[in-house]
C-alpha cells in the first residue's frame, strides 16, 4: 500500500507503455511520466525458460534520450531493492537492461528517475 501511495501520481497520470519481449514466456509493461523524468517498469516471467538459456535484454524506448536515469530494481513484493546503475535514455532504448534469469511466476519492477 505504501508503494502505491508513493507512486500514485505517476501511476494515475503517466503514459502506459508495453514492450516487446524476446521470449513469449515474459510480459513487460510500465508507466512513463509525461515529462519522461520518471518511470516504473515491470517484468514478469510466466513460464520456465529453457535450460541454459541466456538472460534477456529489456529495451526501453520512448524515454528522453538526453536524460540520465538512476535505475533501481525491486523484487515483485517490493521487499528488496538493488541499484542497477545510471544510464542515458539513449542507452536504455538501444542497449537496454540485461535481465537476470527468473523463476516461473516471478517478477521484478524497475524504478527509473532522471538525475
Amino acid at each position: 500500500m505504501a508503494w502505491h501511495k508513493k507512486f500514485r501520481g505517476l501511476l494515475h497520470t503517466g503514459d502506459a507503455v508495453r514492450f516487446d519481449c524476446e521470449d513469449a514466456s515474459q510480459i513487460s509493461h510500465g508507466v512513463y511520466s509525461k515529462d519522461r523524468g520518471e518511470a516504473l517498469v515491470s517484468v514478469v516471467e510466466l513460464t520456465e525458460t529453457k535450460q541454459g538459456e541466456e538472460s534477456q535484454i529489456l529495451q526501453l524506448p520512448g524515454l528522453d534520450s538526453d536524460l540520465k536515469y538512476c535505475v533501481v530494481k525491486f523484487d515483485s513484493n517490493f521487499s528488496a531493492s538493488h541499484n542497477v546503475g545510471e544510464y542515458t535514455g539513449q542507452q536504455l532504448s538501444t542497449t537496454g537492461l540485461k535481465l537476470p534469469l527468473m523463476q516461473p511466476e516471478t517478477g521484478m519492477i524497475f524504478h527509473l528517475l532522471s538525475i
